[in-house]
């Protein structure tokens, strides 16, 4: 995940975040008995990479997560390259509270060794990025069907994602 330096990017920062808890977190509560549902929050940063540049991006990406594994942050994300459509990659990171996403924040923010590799890795991804934007989300149960699961089982997950205004409708239609 990358970071931002301006007021606004530390807003989000604080207001964003794993859309999975950390696998080991998750193999200890799945010997425990215990299931490991979605996150209260997810934060899903969404980066489309300018043409002919996934190599650069992709290894310039890999150094900071690099970085961040061996100063051992505390911040968790999943990492996502779009297969089909636009040059997209995407970002997820789930929360509970906004405390709990501060205080790793905050955490991660005091590791300097961390930050100045997170630095260069944004000034060598700055220029292969064409658009960037990041959203929150809450975990919604009256909008969800079957909600009694457990992550910790699951090997794939579809996300659906829709842009633009809704339409109202009527009905549904059926050709036959």
């Amino acid at each position: 995940m990358r970071y931002r330096f301006n007021a606004t990017t530390a807003l989000c920062l604080f207001a964003a975040g794993l859309a999975f808890t950390p696998a080991q977190a998750i193999l200890a509560q799945h010997d425990a008995g215990q299931t490991q549902g979605p996150s209260k929050y997810l934060f899903l940063e969404n980066d489309e990479l300018k043409p002919n540049t996934s190599f650069a991006y992709a290894k310039s990406q890999a150094e900071e997560v690099q970085a961040m594994r061996e100063s051992k942050a505390p911040e968790h994300f999943v990492g996502m390259w779009g297969i089909t459509g636009a040059n997209h990659v995407l970002y997820l990171h789930g929360f509970d509270s906004f405390a709990d996403l501060q205080k790793g924040h905050e955490t991660t923010f005091a590791m300097p060794k961390m930050m100045d590799a997170m630095k260069a890795a944004e000034g060598a991804q700055a220029p292969l990025v064409a658009n960037e934007h990041g959203s929150i989300y809450s975990f919604e149960k009256e909008l969800s069907l079957n909600t009694e699961l457990d992550l910790s089982k699951m090997r794939f997950m579809r996300i659906l994602l829709f842009h633009g205004p809704l339409r109202a409708r009527s009905g549904f239609s059926a050709s036959g």
